[in-house]
């Protein structure tokens, strides 16, 4: 509870101090009780930092603390509301010199006097009563707990980039997925009936490399032997590799995955998956492999039973001459197993055929396989791994296994405590002793199974929550509001901890900064799962475990965490930190005093007939309240019934808002009201039928993130459609706190553009202009002015009025001093210009990303000396030869190449030495011939690990290509031609 309150104070310092420090809109006596609430509440701030750091949360034994620290927070919000309603009422006084600068300043203190007398009534009190609650902590003895004395912090601020990545990647990495990939690995390394040695690369990050790791730290030494030159000569025609798992952990699961894998599928000719069951009838067995490797016939009786000779002869009839994989499931004896080997061996397979065995015994393994083992156990997995990321000496670390054990088979607990190792690679031993000792007292009661895994699951999720620092816990209680199961958005959820205060700027940091720190740290920690994944890895959407969920919700309500009347299907709508009487809203919409419409699209999940009701309920009681609601967050998104007049109500009403998201509503205009929300911050407006004109007059002096854009929008195989978006702010020069101004249209000879080069702090800008070249010179100086802070820009070049179509926008994108730029830039998005890149994109060394749209290109010269592009996307008309060249010693780093509608584009030639980290290709078009020699040399791609087609096509001759590459990549596709495509 302590980190949620001082996330509320520390915003308020904040606010306070710069409140003091601006003399002229505090009359004296309100300045010095400003000062001492201020006093006070640094020294409550001390206070529960030394509480915080006590050790986990100590607090929530002491019901004195507690009590204490719940009024420091009502404290907290009353104070924080007295300081915004004194900006909203009173204001900044006019800056103007000279006489007429001097009688303004006087008419606006004459004016705003009784405005400041009630702020300093209201001062007067609080100032009261900050002195009764400081009082009261010494009256009532509230002291700070014993600090738990094992507490190492600092280790991992000094620590290796390099090591920290390698880290990262012990903590993401998966137990099932990558037994999976050693395994197929394995018999494609034996597809030829022996060994071959997998070919090194310079870079060490193929397919085979990664494997070899992962024999290295993964699975036991036996395994090794699979990869390595000298492997012991197999006697017999069919190889055999025995999976087995000795704890919790199910090794038909991994057969399962590899068997059903699609480059599996394009190694073996035929397979069969036979699970041993007692009392065991070798013949049953044939029979079932028979079955499974039967083709399909018109026939529809059933043969009558036959002896075993015939059986070997028809086992014989479908596998002579062809790679045969079968999956024994469970075998316990080996009696019936070496009866099966030898009638398989004797089945006239071809050479690369292979027999997979699973069991829990390891002595019955070695019967079944005395050459190649593999154990699969999530125990082991994780113990090599936690002890690579462990940097204390302790005398026994054998501490980690013990606790893994007791975690064993689930998962979750693996990984949250996978992920605190990671956080804090200097956890004391005895943290983990206490640890495991609560786990085993934990399995020794008498329990049903679901009993005992949550209370598996309750004791390590709070061992790992109180390990998390006081912010990061914050944003995790903040997740609570979303329904169970839910996907949110990252960049939503990150500017709404933000808005909401759980994350303040600090540390050298910005606060947006500071939000993405956070959330990376809830990853690595396993408390928040991904969802989807963009290109390059980053994250999209992400949810909270089901268990996590029920967590943290309960910690909610027990910290006070949040507006505690606030419904439920309103949480991840509504300010949580608001002071909304629920039951005044309530009892009016019970008495009709105030209308409710259906809002919410039926198609949005989570978001029933009730959720709407509320909400609409809300809006239009607003008005009705007796003190303006502190809310700070208004998140509208798929309102599609919303109103022009709610968001007018809004306006006139909910001034302190700070995140304000009307996307995909039928909000159709924008109300001069707007400007009334002088807080606010995050201002989301995409997938709306606000006309241009309405920003034309937009000024927010504190927004920071405008977002805009299309109403449609498909990157497929057909044309972009028309972009819909709004105009460039006319004053958009003193917004200087912008960060994202994405997708605003600057009309023609426009001069507004010049203005953005005064946003400092911008970080993305989307604009989108007319082709002439005037407007295309003033872009070029703004990106030269904000080439210290922009790392993400898009460009979208409209016909000139002048011009009869797209083939006449010649334009010059040079930038006369290219030594000005200071290559920061990450990302890049370009669409409209017909006469190929400007030379200056060569030299943005850090550009990571770029996707282009109507740029003609002819070669990828410029594209392919970039150093750090790792994801290049081309779009409709980005090029327009038939024949797409990846040249030798070109693109060194990128992992990912889309081509998306390119109908231009025929065939694709890699070179040998071009792109060696290459690792996915999507290619999604409406139709084409895909022949063999679609793709040239594919096999010189050393790291492809996943192939993905869209489209009308025929996938049989790219999957013969795909079978033939060496490091057996993934092949997806989807046939359109046999699904419904929706506009």
């Amino acid at each position: 509870m302590s980190s949620t309150v001082r996330g509320a104070i520390d915003p308020l310092l904040g606010y306070l101090s710069s409140a003091i420090r601006d003399e002229a809109q505090l009359l004296g006596g309100v300045r010095r009780d400003a000062q001492f609430i201020k006093d006070e509440m640094e020294s409550m701030n001390g206070f529960l930092h030394h509480l915080a750091v006590a050790g986990k949360d100590h607090e929530g034994d002491h019901h004195e603390v507690r009590a204490w620290m719940k009024q420091v927070r009502d404290l907290t919000n009353d104070t924080q509301y007295c300081v915004d309603l004194y900006g909203r009422r009173v204001g900044a006084a006019p800056r103007s010199r000279g006489v007429r600068g001097h009688a303004r300043r006087a008419i606006f203190f004459l004016r705003t006097i009784p405005a400041r007398h009630r702020v300093g009534k209201q001062m007067k009190e609080l100032m009261s009563r900050a002195r009764d609650v400081g009082e009261r902590r010494q009256r009532y003895g509230v002291q700070v707990p014993a600090k738990v004395a094992n507490e190492i912090s600092g280790g991992d601020a000094a620590m290796d980039e390099e090591l920290h990545d390698l880290r990262r990647r012990l903590v993401d990495a998966e137990p099932l997925k990558d037994a999976t990939v050693g395994l197929i690995n394995w018999l494609w390394l034996h597809k030829d009936g022996h060994a071959q040695e997998p070919k090194e690369t310079v870079h060490g990050d193929t397919m085979f490399c990664s494997l070899k790791k992962c024999v290295r730290f993964l699975v036991p030494p036996v395994f090794s032997l699979a990869i390595g030159c000298q492997v012991p000569k197999i006697p017999s025609t069919i190889l055999v590799i025995a999976i087995v798992s000795p704890d919790e952990a199910d090794g038909g699961e991994l057969a399962k995955e590899v068997y059903n894998h699609s480059s599996v599928a394009s190694l073996f000719e035929c397979k069969a998956f036979v699970t041993i069951q007692r009392p065991l009838f070798l013949q049953g067995v044939l029979r079932d492999m028979i079955r499974q490797l039967r083709r399909p016939t018109g026939g529809s009786g059933e043969e009558e039973e036959e002896e075993q000779l015939e059986d070997r002869e028809e086992l014989q009839k479908h596998v002579k001459g062809r790679r045969l994989l079968v999956v024994v499931e469970n075998p316990d004896h080996p009696s019936p197993w070496n009866e099966m080997k030898e009638i398989l061996d004797s089945s006239g397979c071809s050479p690369g055929s292979a027999i997979m065995v699973t069991t829990k015994d390891s002595v019955m393994a070695e019967c079944f396989s005395p050459n190649e083992t593999v154990t699969h156990s999530f125990v082991q997995y994780c113990f090599k791994k936690a002890n690579r990321m462990v940097f204390v000496k302790w005398e026994n670390r054998d501490i980690i296994r013990r606790v893994l054990e007791k975690c064993d088979p689930d998962l979750l607990c693996m990984k949250l405590l996978l992920g605190t190792l990671y956080a804090d690679s200097y956890t004391s031993e005895k943290q983990l002793e206490d640890l495991c000792k609560s786990l085993e007292y934990s399995s020794a009661l008498p329990d049903t199974y679901s009993t005992a895994t949550s209370r598996r699951q309750h004791i390590m999720t709070k061992f790992c929550y109180d390990k998390l620092p006081m912010m990061d816990r914050c944003c995790l209680l903040y997740m609570s509001i979303f329904a169970k199961n839910s996907d949110v958005t990252r960049q939503s959820l990150e500017r709404r901890w933000v808005a909401e205060g759980q994350v303040i700027q600090g540390d050298g940091r910005e606060a947006m900064d500071r939000a993405q720190r956070c959330f990376d740290g809830l990853v690595a920690r396993g408390f928040l799962a991904i969802s989807k994944a963009g290109k390059l890895g980053n994250v999209i959407y992400c949810k909270v475990h089901p268990f996590v969920h029920d967590f943290i919700t309960k910690v909610r309500k027990e910290d006070n965490f949040g507006n505690k009347s606030l419904p439920s299907n309103l949480a991840p709508h509504l300010s949580i930190s608001s002071d909304i009487q629920w039951h005044q809203v309530s009892h009016q919409k019970q008495h009709g005093s105030v209308s409710s419409c259906n809002c919410f699209s039926p198609v949005v999940e989570g978001q029933g007939q009730g959720a709407a009701d509320d909400i609409t309920t809300f809006i239009e009681s607003l008005p009705t309240f007796s003190r303006v609601a502190r809310v700070k967050v208004m998140d509208l998104d798929c309102c599609e019934h919303l109103k022009n007049q709610h968001l007018k109500i809004i306006c006139n009403n909910l001034f302190l808002l700070k995140y304000l998201s009307i996307r995909s509503t039928g909000i159709s205009r924008l109300p001069r009201e707007i400007k009334k929300l002088q807080q606010l911050e995050t201002f989301d407006i995409r997938q709306t039928s606000v006309p241009s004109s309405a920003t034309r007059g937009l000024l927010l002096p504190m927004l920071k993130h405008l977002l805009a854009g299309p109403v449609t929008y498909r990157s497929d195989a057909w044309p972009d459609k028309e972009i819909s978006t709004v105009e460039m702010p006319s004053k958009i020069g003193e917004m200087t706190e912008m960060e994202t101004l994405h997708y605003v249209e600057v009309v023609e000879d426009d001069k507004k553009l010049e203005h953005v080069k005064n946003l400092k702090r911008l970080r993305k800008l989307g604009v989108v202009i007319q082709g002439k070249q005037d407007d295309i010179d003033r872009l070029l100086r703004v990106i030269t002015e904000l080439s210290l802070c922009l790392r993400e820009l898009s460009v979208w070049i409209r016909p000139s009025r002048s011009c009869e179509g797209p083939d006449d926008v010649v334009l010059n994108m040079e930038i006369q001093n290219k030594h000005s730029l200071y290559k920061l830039l990450e990302k890049l998005s370009i669409k409209g210009i017909t006469k190929g890149l400007p030379n200056w994109i060569e030299d943005l060394s850090n550009l990571a990303e770029v996707t282009l749209r109507q740029t003609s290109l002819t070669d990828m010269g410029i594209l392919g000396k970039l150093k750090g592009l790792r994801c290049l996307t081309l779009r409709h008309e980005s090029y327009t030869d038939d024949d797409l060249i990846l040249k030798t010693e070109e693109f060194e780093n990128i992992k990912f190449l889309a081509i998306e509608g390119v109908s231009h584009i025929k065939r694709i030639v890699f070179e040998p030495g071009t792109a060696p980290k290459l690792e996915k290709i999507v290619w999604t078009f409406a139709k084409m011939n895909i022949t063999k020699d679609t793709i040239i040399d594919l096999q010189n791609l050393l790291s492809l690990k996943e192939l993905e087609f869209s489209g009308d096509f025929n996938p049989s001759d790219m999957q013969l290509v795909v079978a033939h590459h060496k490091n057996c990549p993934n092949f997806k596709y989807t046939l359109w031609r046999d699904i419904s495509v929706q506009e």
